[in-house]
């Protein structure tokens, strides 16, 4: 099912495929959707896969800023009700992550249980200066000027050299973006991790933490204060990968989040 919920100028646009027990996918800044489709193309044959474009992102809504985690899991949470959802496994990437993690804490009774890829926690004050100071670019230089960063950080060189289409796909997904969207999803990405990092030992429901070992700012370090900090939590590194994990290991990837999602009781 391809669709878009009706809420006015609050639209979520939104895909269905599979059966099964429902695994939502959250895509990172900048992204949308269409990041999941070989992922889905996988998953679908065990799970209900529910992918969706957060406000500011793809064809979605794009109110007005400023945006927050609150905002974005209120939306997921709207979507679930419209799809007579009532309880889901819920998977993040990057700042998706970050939604996933709100997500569990407003909303633990509809959460089964979360996989976190790639996603930031705790910034030290230098990492947090790094972030703010790509906002303030964003802000004065306008989206463009930050999608190269974006894509060197995001794909190590071999992949780069090996798979020049699937990076350029990416690469034109941000450079599609609307200023105000992208900006307004920035922030909540830059200052999401403060508001979680007090949070994260109220997360009750299983959890997996995924990161790949040379992701340089969604780093190994990041992943195991959140697997401190969850207790009901695994704590996943792949060897070799930057940030792009679910692009670049895709095998290993599906592997481990059908192994975690398989290994729980059915709820």
């Amino acid at each position: 099912m391809n669709a878009s919920s009706v809420q006015s100028n609050n639209k979520t646009n939104y895909e269905v495929k599979g059966s099964g027990q429902p695994l939502v996918l959250i895509h990172g800044v900048g992204l949308d959707l269409t990041m999941w489709e070989g992922i889905v193309a996988e998953l679908s044959s065990q799970f209900k896969i529910i992918t969706f474009d957060l406000f500011g992102n793809g064809n979605s809504a794009h109110p007005e800023g400023p945006y927050s985690l609150s905002k974005y899991a209120n939306q997921l949470n709207e979507l679930l009700q419209e799809l007579k959802i009532e309880k889901a496994h819920i998977l993040g990437f990057s700042l998706g992550g970050l939604v996933a993690m709100k997500f569990a804490l407003l909303y633990s009774q509809k959460t089964t249980s979360i996989v976190v890829v790639s996603a930031v926690s705790n910034r030290t004050v230098e990492e947090r200066a790094i972030i703010q100071l790509r906002v303030k670019k964003t802000e004065e230089e306008g989206h463009l000027s930050v999608v190269d960063d974006s894509i060197d950080r995001w794909f190590d060189q071999k992949f780069k050299a090996q798979y020049p289409e699937v990076v350029n796909r990416f690469r034109k997904r941000l450079e599609a973006n609307e200023q105000k969207g992208y900006l307004a999803s920035y922030r909540v990405y830059a200052n999401g991790d403060q508001e979680l990092k007090h949070q994260l030992s109220d997360i009750k429901c299983p959890a997996l933490v995924m990161t790949g070992g040379e992701d340089p700012r969604s780093h190994t370090k990041m992943a195991m204060y959140m697997g401190e900090q969850i207790s009901n939590s695994t704590v996943k590194i792949i060897p070799g990968i930057r940030h792009m994990l679910p692009i670049e290991a895709p095998n290993e990837f599906n592997q481990m989040v059908k192994s975690f999602l398989t290994s729980l009781p059915e709820s």
